[in-house]
């Protein structure tokens, strides 16, 4: 039913997808990706993305891309957040916690219906594509 419901709404409005935020990400310094009780930082230094613990260069330079890619994806629906229980979205706890500078994303459940995922920016709750999610699962 929620497929149906998602279906028709995609259905109504294809031009007017907006992203999850208004972020600018080519001014972002900092990644933190909080996932399982495990941290990893990233920064940018001297235009190159590095581990910000140890200072060494990121292995894969297209993990930061990608993971800076999540702020701009297109809410393909969304709704408040203030209305609704999270634990019902995996969103509390979240999954993922991705945080770029002082933005931070929630990342949680796919839902099971579209296998859209949900994501929270501040007090919405937003149905993206589930296709850049594996990316915080890498290690840098």
């Amino acid at each position: 039913l929620m497929g149906l419901t998602l279906y028709a709404h995609y259905r109504q409005q294809p031009d007017s997808y907006l992203p999850i935020t208004d972020l600018d990400s080519s001014h972002v310094q900092r990644l933190e990706i909080h996932h399982q009780g495990k941290t990893t930082l990233l920064q940018r230094k001297d235009g190159n993305w590095v581990d910000a613990r140890s200072g060494s260069p990121v292995e894969d330079p297209s993990l930061p891309a990608n993971l800076l890619h999540i702020a701009q994806l297109p809410s393909l629906y969304h709704f408040s957040a203030n209305a609704h229980k999270l634990q019902e979205f995996g969103l509390k706890p979240p999954r993922f916690r991705l945080k770029l500078d002082e933005l931070t994303i929630l990342v949680g459940d796919p839902d099971p219906a579209s296998g859209l995922r949900y994501v929270q920016v501040g007090d919405q709750i937003h149905l993206v594509s589930d296709s850049y999610t594996r990316y915080l699962m890498q290690q840098p």
